[in-house]
C-alpha cells in the first residue's frame, strides 16, 4: 500500500524549513539512508525557494502545496510541488552549466542530480513539478516497513 501526505503553507521563506522537517522525518521513517535524506532535502529546498523566489516574486499571501507519495513496492518518492502562480516555461527547468565563477544558480543543477525524473506541468491556475527518485533500501528494511 502505499502512502501519502500533503501539506499547504504561507509562500514564506522560513516555511521551507518546515518543508525540510517534514521530508526528513518521512525519509527516515522509510530508513532511507542519511546522505540521500539530506540531498532529497536540499533538493525540494531548491525546488520550492524557486517557487517563492521566482514564481511568486517574494508573494507571501501565495501558497504552496507539497505532496509526497511513497511507493512501498518500488521505494519510489515522488514529491509534487503545486502553486498557484502565473505559467513557467518547462524549458526553463534545464539546468545551466556551472560557470567556474559563478555563486549562485545551483538549484536546478542538484534537483537534476538528486531526482531520476523531473517534469513541469502547467494548469490551469499555477504549475506543478513532480520529482521522483527511488531509493536502494536492504530487504530487511523493506520488510521492516511494509
Amino acid at each position: 500500500m502505499d502512502e501519502v501526505i500533503t501539506v499547504s503553507f504561507p509562500a514564506k521563506p522560513v516555511h521551507v524549513r518546515l518543508a525540510r522537517v517534514l521530508v526528513r522525518n518521512f525519509l527516515l521513517y522509510k530508513s532511507v539512508a542519511d546522505k540521500d535524506i539530506f540531498d532529497t532535502e536540499l533538493a525540494i529546498d531548491e525546488a520550492i525557494a524557486n517557487v517563492i523566489t521566482h514564481t511568486y516574486d517574494n508573494d507571501s499571501t501565495k501558497y504552496v502545496l507539497m505532496t509526497l507519495k511513497w511507493e512501498y513496492a518500488t521505494t519510489k518518492l515522488s514529491v509534487l510541488i503545486r502553486d498557484f502562480g502565473p505559467s513557467v516555461n518547462p524549458a526553463v527547468l534545464k539546468p545551466r552549466p556551472i560557470q567556474e565563477h559563478s555563486t549562485s544558480g545551483f538549484g536546478l543543477h542538484i534537483i537534476h542530480e538528486v531526482f531520476d525524473c523531473v517534469s513541469l506541468k502547467n494548469l490551469v491556475n499555477g504549475n506543478l513539478l513532480t520529482l521522483t527518485k527511488t531509493y536502494r533500501l536492504s530487504s530487511y528494511e523493506r520488510k521492516e516497513n511494509s
